[in-house]
This record gives structure tokens, sequence and C-alpha cells, in this order.
């Protein structure tokens, strides 16, 4: 119900979650289509396997990944699995870019880590109506832009005092000119 941003606190083990899992499965009910993601590729399979697990089914839910970080509960919503379905010749190996894109086009819950969101041409145009961000405490602002770019609505979930971002400038830990890298929670 919120018009911009919501934000998720908790400590570990009380639930954030499931409470993801729960609210993506409500938003893709009411017609949403919702995107997923995290700092870490572990955090987005951990929602893309609970997910799975409340019965979302494969193709409604897609995992944007090459399969090499992907956990291997997940690689039957890899997008390059869900995109070998639409292709004209099955022997072909690869999927082509149009099965990719009609893969992506026609999921309702999609998963990817911040950083690909960012770079990632099959992104590129996608519209959804709200992003989850979950470890949103590990993760810098700019590092967010990406996925916020595509929706209207995000959610920011996770623990302030749990692993901070990773930072490697000495002047934004110290507060110097260059202090715009900042947790989300730390604001």
């Amino acid at each position: 119900m919120s018009k911009d941003y919501t934000i998720i606190q908790g400590m570990p083990g009380t639930g954030k979650t499931s409470v993801i899992s729960f609210a993506c499965r409500l938003l893709v009910a009411h017609g949403k289509r919702v995107l997923i993601t995290s700092y870490t590729n572990s955090a987005v399979d951990n929602l893309m396997i609970k997910l799975g697990e409340a019965n979302v089914e494969p193709g409604v839910l897609l995992r944007v990944d090459n399969g090499s970080s992907a956990h291997s509960l997940v690689t039957d919503i890899l997008v390059s699995t869900i995109a070998k379905k639409f292709e004209v010749d099955p022997s072909q190996k690869d999927p082509t870019s149009q099965s990719l894109k009609r893969a992506l086009a026609e999921s309702r819950i999609v998963g990817i880590t911040a950083l690909k969101a960012s770079r990632s041409p099959l992104l590129f145009g996608q519209h959804f109506d709200v992003v989850f961000c979950d470890e949103a405490g590990q993760i810098t602002q700019p590092a967010m832009f990406g996925p916020l770019m595509c929706a209207d609505t995000f959610v920011l979930v996770g623990d302030h005092k749990q692993l901070p971002p990773t930072v490697r400038s000495e002047a934004a830990i110290k507060g110097g000119k260059h202090h715009y890298l900042l947790s989300f929670f730390s604001m």
C-alpha cells in the first residue's frame, strides 16, 4: 500500500524471507510484476527457492543468471532453461535472444543480483511494479540505482546491524567528500 517505498527491518531469523515470499505471491495474485534483488546470489537464490517451495511455477518465477553462480535448486527456473521452451528448433543448444526476452516478459517474479540488474541487457526496457531488495544494508546506494530504476515502488529488507556494504574507499569510510557510499539503513 506504500506509495514510494517501504522498509522492513528485522534481526536474523525473524521471518524477513517469509514476508518477502508472501508479499511477492500476494502482489502477483493482484496482477503485479515483481523484481527480487540482493547483493549476493545466495540471498536471491534463497528467495527463489522459498517461492518455489510455495508452489510458484517455473515461468511465473524466473532467475536471471548464467547458471555458474546459481544454486542447484534454481536451475529449472533459470532464464536459459525457461527460454528453451520457446525455441522453434528444440535441437538448438543455446536459446536465442528473442526466446530469452520472451521468457523474461512472460514472467511475473524475476530474481537477479543488484549489480547484474544494472548491466543486464535483458532488463533494458522492462518494468516492474515493485522491487524487493533483500539484505539492503549490504548494498551501497549507487549499486541499487539499476534495480530501482525498473519500478515505481521498492521495498528495502534487512538488518542494519549485520554486515555493512563493502566499501574500499578510505574517504567514504571516514566521511570525506566522497561520503555518498552509505548503506540505506545508516541514513
